[in-house]
């Protein structure tokens, strides 16, 4: 199995700059599926904003005419 296959492989130095998708790209003959894995997980954006600032606006994105929900609930 290719996941027993790369644990086994020696660790990388923790302080060593490692462009990530590099290493998946490169290593991508020895461990086909894991580097398609990475791949795609390292696509997904990441968020920046902080969760206290992604709540906060939503008093700006909930309208008054959209008062459906009750303000508890909201």
């Amino acid at each position: 199995m290719q996941l027993d296959l790369y644990l086994e492989e020696s660790t990388l130095e923790l302080n060593m700059e490692l462009d990530v998708s590099e290493f998946w790209h490169g290593s991508s003959m020895r461990h086909l599926e894991l580097s398609i894995i990475a791949r795609d997980l390292l696509t997904i954006p990441v968020s920046t904003i902080t969760l206290d600032s992604a709540f906060s606006l939503g008093g700006k994105t909930i309208l008054p005419t959209h008062n459906a929900l009750k303000s508890n609930i909201i």
